[in-house]
């Protein structure tokens, strides 16, 4: 089993994120989320990766391969997401990495490309595309330096 030293304690705890201290538990949650998200998606690159090569657009070389290389890393970076010695490198490479399927998705809805014989309704898109957004905003917060808590003036000290 993974584990480290607690600096404070000297206690061994696991290395996975059940007993990060630094962290809240929003922000353990929210990388927990993004690491279930990004685990099923990448899986689902390599059950149904036609579904996917569909909406590649034909500018990328290679459109079976960018499938799985995008699903492979949706994988690795779940579980690194998981990981509270790379978690905020791994959010930042969750960033990057939606960034630059972006266009796949523009590509699905400019293009009207069908999936499995359907074309995807226009309220889909209207949600998919704002919605990439919003996962890319999350990412970019669990990048971010875990907030410390500071002393409130108003409140008393402990």
């Amino acid at each position: 089993m993974l584990s480290q030293e607690n600096l404070v304690t000297g206690r061994q705890h696991s290395a996975l994120l059940f007993a990060v201290n630094r962290s809240s538990l929003g922000r353990r949650i929210g990388l927990w989320l993004m690491a279930l998200l990004l685990l099923s998606a990448g899986t689902s690159h390599f059950l149904w990766p036609r579904v996917f090569v569909q909406i590649v657009p034909p500018a990328v070389p290679w459109p079976a391969a960018a499938v799985y290389v995008s699903g492979g890393c949706e994988l690795v970076l779940g579980v690194a997401l998981l990981i509270p010695a790379v978690s905020r490198l791994a959010a930042l490479g969750v960033v990057l990495l939606l960034v630059a399927i972006f266009p796949a998705n523009v590509y699905h809805w400019l293009a009207n490309v069908p999936l499995n014989g359907q074309v995807a309704p226009g309220w889909y898109h209207a949600i998919r595309l704002p919605g990439q957004a919003l996962l890319i905003a999350w990412a970019f917060w669990l990048s971010r330096p875990p907030s410390t808590e500071t002393a409130r003036p108003d409140l008393p000290e402990r």
